[in-house]
């Protein structure tokens, strides 16, 4: 009996030994016979796509989020190397592995900088180069305000430049930009567009707290004449999120002569009340007339000034063709020199003014009283006689105009009238006298009608 069992053992020794010289005749245990390589069994990794922080279930336009992903690798000895993303806005990006309980895992971190419905996917890749298929999910990316402001600082208003034939003409423009995003700023960034194909810029140097200054040349063109160019300003940050564009104000590029005329200028002043040439009265209103044109066509720029010793009423520097019409009037009496100027902007040669001296004379108000008879309370249809006494401290002729308030006629050059007011009621009378020098004093006063009522006859026998 153990001789059979002993014989079994040694049978059973003998073809494992067999085998085993068959591999290594094969080529070292994993060749075949004709030298290839025996076929080995690899699994595919399992990526999972675990979420993302914050757990906003619709992503909101620029919010950062940190996406987080794992894997496993079933292979015996298997390892995961990498995940790669493709957020489904032709942006992708490959993380390393965190090892994590004994787990593979990954997170990437990124904003959607458009609005929509991506498509997000991850893959994971193990140490034999096998890609797991791909985990996706479709998300949902509301439009939010980009965290980048953008302003054009200056020039503040519309402007017009005189480049001469053969010349240009340097516009300085800051802007601002405000940034509460993850991303930075830089020069490359400041994106102005000058709005003119011919215009030059330089590069944006920081001026500190969001400030960016560059200076764009505008030449001018081939012959004299306009154009205008409308700039416009996008800024875009380190993550390629942009601003909304904004634009600036309108430049006119004016192409002018190489030879600078001054301009040719008139200017006419009518008082309300004349006292004479260039003359009138205390508190008369005087109208000025300009007329301002350039030989070179420049675009004139008009100031006023009008001679009083706190400025009042004088005109800055506008382009607008209304400053050519001006109204003003004086409080005081003495000599006003009243001076308007025409500027073509292109030097001292291109500056023409123009100065009229207006005599202002005095003149005071009159003084006026009216009574009137009976004093007592009226009556309807009963006649009032109202009598106005007037001095003027410059004994001129004064003018007197009554208004009883009742819709009668308004009454002119009379003292004394009579009036009857027909009807009872509240009326306010208003006399006024006029020097016709701009001196003028109103007198008013309400007064209180009563109804009338006829008398009672009665007969008696």
């Amino acid at each position: 009996m153990y001789q059979g069992k002993r014989s079994a053992f040694l049978l059973l020794l003998t073809g494992m030994f067999v085998g085993l010289l068959s591999l290594v005749a094969c080529g070292g245990g994993g060749s075949s016979s004709t030298g290839g390589t025996l076929p080995q069994t690899s699994i595919a990794p399992t990526a999972v796509l675990d979420g993302w922080t914050p757990a906003d279930a619709t992503l909101l336009q620029y919010k950062v989020y940190t996406f987080v992903a794992s894997a496993t690798d079933p292979n015996i000895g298997g390892a995961i190397t990498e995940f790669h993303w493709d957020f489904g806005d032709g942006t992708t990006k490959t993380t390393a592995v965190v090892l994590s309980a004994g787990k593979a895992t990954t997170t990437a971190t990124y904003s959607y900088i458009a609005s929509g419905t991506p498509v997000l996917s991850v893959v994971a890749k193990n140490a034999a180069g096998l890609l797991s298929p791909a985990v996706t999910r479709t998300v949902i990316v509301d439009a939010a305000p980009s965290p980048l402001t953008a302003t054009i600082v200056t020039p503040a208003a519309a402007l017009t430049i005189n480049p001469s034939l053969g010349g240009s003409v340097s516009v300085t423009f800051t802007v601002n930009v405000v940034n509460t995003g993850t991303g930075t700023v830089s020069a490359s960034g400041i994106q102005l567009n000058p709005g003119d194909a011919t215009a030059t810029q330089t590069t944006p140097i920081s001026a500190g707290s969001g400030n960016w200054t560059t200076t764009v040349t505008y030449p001018a063109a081939s012959a004299i004449g306009s154009r205008t160019a409308t700039p416009t300003l996008k800024v875009v940050d380190s993550n390629g999120v942009s601003s909304t564009s904004v634009t600036g104000p309108v430049i006119t590029v004016r192409t002018v002569s190489a030879v600078d005329n001054p301009p040719v200028i008139t200017l006419v002043a009518t008082p309300k009340i004349g006292a004479g040439t260039n003359s009138t009265y205390q508190n008369v209103s005087i109208d000025f007339l300009a007329t301002a044109a350039d030989p070179d066509l420049d675009t004139l720029t008009y100031t006023w000034t009008f001679g009083e010793v706190n400025g009042s009423g004088d005109v800055a520097a506008t382009q607008a063709a209304t400053a050519l019409v001006q109204s003003h009037s004086y409080a005081a009496a003495g000599i006003y020199p009243v001076t308007f100027t025409a500027n073509d902007g292109r030097g001292s040669v291109g500056i023409k003014s123009i100065t009229l001296e207006l005599n202002i004379l005095a003149n005071g108000p009159p003084t006026l009283a009216v009574a009137r008879v009976p004093s007592t309370q009226p009556y309807a249809n009963v006649p009032i006689a109202f009598t106005a006494t007037v001095t003027d401290p410059n004994n001129d002729a004064v003018t007197l105009s009554w208004d009883f308030g009742d819709g009668s006629a308004v009454v002119t050059g009379q003292n004394p009238v009579t009036h009857s007011f027909v009807a009872a009621g509240s009326t306010l009378i208003t006399v006024t006298a006029d020097d016709l020098k701009g001196g003028v004093t109103t007198w008013t006063s309400t007064l209180a009608v009563l109804a009338n009522r006829p008398p009672v006859s009665q007969l008696t026998t």
